[in-house]
C-alpha cells in the first residue's frame, strides 16, 4: 500500500491494523477525555449501519403520509449512506493485507472482462458485489463493538416486529409496505392482479400454502425491514454479532440467539432459522473447529443442492423452483460461458450465486465469495466462528436470491466481520 500521509498516519495512534501488530500508541493522560472520544468516533461509524438498517422503513412511513417516493430517491439515500462510509473510511483508512488487495483486483479484472464479453458495463452490479466489502472497511476502522450497538436496533426491529404481527391493520395503515414498493419497485408496480388487494403489507407477507410458523401472527412479518426475508437474515446476522460481543457469556448469549430465531421464526423463513440455528450450534463448538473448514464450506453446500435438485427436479415445490434458477444454468453451461459469466437468471426471484457471476464470472465469484465472509485479510486465531458461520450464510442464501447484498442487512455483516477480526488479538470490553 502506498504510504499514509502524515496527519492520517497520526489519527491511527492507539489503533491496531486490521492484519499484524499493533500499531505503536501515544500514552492516555486523560481517561474521560480518551474514552468520550472513542465513543463518538465509534458512533458515527455505527450510525452509518443504523441509517442503513431503517432506511426502507422510514422512507415508506413518509411514502404512506404524503411523500412520494420513487425508485430514484430510494437509491439515492442508499448511495448517500455508502458515500458517507467511503468518505469516512477515506479520512481514516484502515491497513488490510496484501490477500485483501488481492482479491478486490480479482473481483474488478473479473467484473471488466464479463462487462467486456458482454459488451456492457452494469454499475448497479458494481455497486452490489462491493457493497459487504466496503462496510468491512467501515468495520475495521471501530475501535470497539459494544452490545448496545447491536442491542438499540434490535430493541426497536422487535417492538415494530410485535407490532406488525399483533396489530395488522395499523401496522398497514402506518406504514404501507405495499404502497411504498409499489411507488419505488418496477417489478412490484407490474403486478395487474394478484397483488391488487389493498393490505398494505409487502407482497409476500401472506405465503400461498399457509404459514410453516403461525404461532403469533397470521401473516409473514417484515418490522423495520418492510418484507420478511430481510427480517430473517436479520435475525442470522445478529446472531453472528452476539456470538461476537458475548464471547465467554454463554448465557448471554443464547438468550440474545433466541430473540434472533424468534424474529426469523415470525417472518416465517425456514432458512434463516436453520442458520440462527446453525450459528448456535457452531459457535458453542467452533474452538473445535479448524478455519480450514470455511474453504471447503461451499464446495459443500454446492454439492449438496446439486444433489437434492438432480434427484427431486422432476417435483413441485419453491425450494426445487429456486435450485432449478442456479443448477440449470451450471448443467446447461459450457466453462467457458461460466468462466466469463455467460449465464442468465430473468426471473423475479434470482439465483444470487448467477446474478453475481453475470457480474464478474465464476472465478471472481469464487473469490467475492470468499472475501465477504472473511477468508481474506484476517487471521481468526479467536473468532474462527465468524467466517465459519457467514460463509454458511452467505452460500445458503445466494442459492435463492441475491438479498445478500442489500444493503439493509449488507452493512452490519460487513461491519461485524470486519470489526471481529481485528478483534483477534484485542481484548472485548465488557457488556455495557
Amino acid at each position: 500500500m502506498m504510504a499514509m500521509r502524515p496527519t492520517v498516519a497520526r489519527l491511527f495512534a492507539g489503533q491496531q491494523s486490521a492484519i499484524g501488530t499493533p500499531m505503536t500508541s501515544h500514552p492516555d493522560t486523560s481517561v474521560p477525555h480518551h474514552r468520550t472520544r472513542i465513543d463518538r468516533h465509534d458512533l458515527l461509524r455505527i450510525s452509518i449501519v443504523w441509517a442503513a438498517l431503517f432506511m426502507n422503513f422510514f422512507l415508506a412511513l413518509a411514502n404512506a403520509n404524503g411523500i412520494g417516493m420513487t425508485g430514484n430517491i430510494v437509491l439515492g439515500i442508499q448511495l448517500l449512506i455508502t458515500g458517507t462510509a467511503i468518505l469516512v473510511i477515506l479520512y481514516q483508512p484502515p491497513r488490510v493485507g496484501p490477500d485483501f488487495i488481492f482479491a478486490i483486483t480479482a473481483i474488478l479484472v473479473g467484473y471488466l472482462v464479463s462487462g467486456i464479453y458482454h459488451g456492457s458495463i452494469d454499475p448497479r452490479g458494481l455497486y452490489d458485489i462491493f457493497i459487504i466489502p466496503i462496510f468491512m472497511m467501515l468495520g475495521m476502522t471501530l475501535h470497539k463493538l459494544k452490545p448496545w450497538m447491536i442491542n438499540a436496533p434490535m430493541s426497536i426491529i422487535v417492538l415494530v416486529a410485535l407490532a406488525d404481527g399483533l396489530l395488522r391493520d395499523q401496522y398497514a395503515s402506518i406504514v404501507n409496505p405495499l404502497s411504498y414498493y409499489r411507488s419505488t419497485r418496477a417489478w412490484v408496480a407490474d403486478q395487474d392482479s394478484a397483488f391488487r388487494e389493498a393490505s398494505g403489507l409487502y407482497v409476500g407477507a401472506d405465503r400461498s400454502g399457509g404459514l410453516v410458523f403461525s404461532f403469533l401472527s397470521d401473516h409473514r412479518v417484515g418490522s423495520i425491514f418492510l418484507e420478511p426475508l430481510s427480517l430473517g437474515y436479520f435475525g442470522v446476522i445478529a446472531a453472528i454479532a452476539y456470538a461476537v460481543v458475548y464471547d465467554g457469556q454463554r448465557n448471554k448469549f443464547l438468550f440474545a440467539a433466541s430473540i434472533c430465531l424468534f424474529l426469523a421464526l415470525l417472518a416465517d423463513t425456514r432458512t434463516a432459522a436453520f442458520l440462527v440455528i446453525v450459528t448456535v450450534c457452531l459457535v458453542l463448538s467452533a474452538k473445535k473447529l479448524p478455519v480450514a473448514i470455511t474453504y471447503i464450506i461451499p464446495v459443500v453446500v454446492m454439492f449438496l443442492g446439486a444433489v437434492v435438485y438432480l434427484n427431486y427436479h422432476g417435483g413441485g415445490g419453491d425450494l426445487l423452483f429456486r435450485l432449478g434458477l442456479t443448477y440449470r444454468e451450471f448443467f446447461n453451461s459450457n466453462s467457458l460461458s461460466l468462466l466469463v459469466g455467460n449465464v442468465t437468471s430473468d426471473q423475479i426471484y434470482d439465483s444470487g450465486i448467477i446474478n453475481i457471476m453475470q457480474n464478474v464470472g465464476l472465478i471472481s465469484a469464487i473469490v467475492l465469495i470468499y472475501l465477504v465472509s472473511g477468508g481474506f485479510g484476517y487471521k481468526w486465531s479467536k473468532f474462527s466462528f465468524v467466517p465459519l458461520v457467514t460463509v454458511i450464510y452467505v452460500m445458503v442464501t445466494l442459492l435463492f436470491g441475491g438479498a445478500v447484498f442489500s444493503i439493509k442487512t449488507a452493512a452490519m455483516l460487513g461491519v461485524i466481520i470486519g470489526r471481529s477480526g481485528r478483534m483477534d488479538d484485542l481484548s472485548i470490553e465488557s457488556p455495557d
